[in-house]
């Protein structure tokens, strides 16, 4: 038996994602192909529930992933967010608002590790209460590498100052001990099968590209052509120890079927010796491309400091002149009020008794002179 396929799983707008986010919901919709073939129901659609499956991406838009993959079936999604969608309820993944065995199957990705750990036994116990045929439980677990590779991504985020919620939330809770889930599942007498998911060296390298390409402006469009081109790429390749997460098939009606099996064969291929290479050179393009903005915003931030520095120079010139106009200004101030006091001056003179009768006699000599000539 080969693992299934289907194009529509590597359309334009799927392979966009987040590459962390495609690979586990194409590997949980892979999952649930096979589970239908295995039981003679390819054809039938089936209910799926996905507990924890809200994501808002980097556009700012609402998406229910897990819907976009299975187009087959009827996709039920809960979450905690205020939403309005038709697939969408708001519930708490530890206190499933469904009857017993409602769905065929229950997915949850990467959500067990963001319940604390008091509340995990319940959520696994809801997760299979509702589930008719099998649980896909992925998430991120303790294992070899994994809390050192986030410890990492942390401290280089803080180092921006950035403060991931999501990781935050990891390193706060802990992420899940595999021994405990795996006892756990043992107490419960479920079949099961684990394997991992999400190759660690290259999850990590990408969860450090993609997060520098943040830290730049106007990289949307090349976060989202990174993607593209990694996820077709190294889909498959990444499907594979040591994972970044482990993903667990439970059975909650029968046993694991021989359809998984493959599943648990890719995982365990060792890593094919080009694929290193090929990473480089998938990367460094739109790395150079990043580098090459990072070099025009720098051209751009010297032409601005060029600006800058003259309008500096104009402004310390209109200062200077300022400064002229208002010494000016003051002295011809001193001027008005010299003229002031001079007027004044005189007028107190012209004010004086003894000048009043002189003028007087002299205008009274002027008048008997005039009538003389006449």
């Amino acid at each position: 038996m080969t693992i299934p396929f289907n194009p529509c799983w590597e359309s334009d707008q799927l392979l966009a994602m987040p590459f962390d986010q495609y690979q586990r919901y194409r590997l949980t919709a892979e999952l649930v192909v096979a589970l239908k073939k295995a039981a003679g129901a390819a054809e039938e659609r089936w209910r799926i529930l996905d507990v924890g499956g809200y994501f808002r991406n980097m556009r700012g838009e609402d998406r229910l992933p897990l819907t976009e993959f299975l187009l087959a079936d009827e996709v039920q999604v809960v979450d905690m967010v205020d939403f309005e969608h038709p697939q969408y309820l708001k519930a708490s993944g530890t206190d499933l608002p469904f009857e017993d065995r409602s769905f065929d199957v229950v997915a949850s990705c990467d959500t067990l590790e963001h319940i604390p750990r008091d509340s995990r036994s319940r959520f696994l116990h809801e997760i299979r209460r509702v589930a008719r045929r099998a649980v896909v439980l992925a998430a991120p677990h303790a294992t070899q590498g994994v809390s050192r590779a986030e410890r990492a991504l942390d401290e280089y985020l803080r180092s921006f100052g950035i403060v991931h919620q999501m990781l935050d939330e990891h390193l706060r809770y802990g992420i899940p001990d595999p021994d405990w889930v795996d006892s756990w599942l043992n107490e419960q007498g479920a079949s099961f099968v684990a394997f991992p998911s999400g190759y660690l060296p290259r999850w990590q390298l990408m969860m450090l590209l993609k997060h520098q390409l943040i830290a730049l402006p106007n990289t949307l469009e090349l976060h989202e052509r990174l993607d593209q081109t990694y996820n077709p790429a190294f889909y498959a390749r990444d499907q594979r120890g040591p994972g970044y997460r482990r993903v667990y098939l439970i059975m909650t009606s029968g046993e694991v079927p021989a359809a998984i099996h493959p599943f648990v064969e890719r995982a365990s291929r060792r890593e094919p010796e080009d694929a290193t290479a090929e990473l480089i050179g998938l990367v460094a393009a739109p790395f150079i491309r990043a580098l090459t903005h990072l070099g025009q915003l720098q051209e751009r931030y010297s032409q601005l400091a060029e600006a800058h520095a003259a309008m500096a120079a104009t402004y310390h010139q209109a200062v200077h002149n300022a400064a002229v106009l208002e010494g000016e200004k003051r002295g011809l101030h001193e001027q008005l009020e010299l003229l002031r006091w001079q007027n004044e001056i005189l007028q107190a003179r012209l004010s004086n008794t003894g000048l009043r009768g002189v003028l007087s006699g002299i205008l009274q000599r002027g008048r008997r002179f005039l009538r003389q000539g006449r």
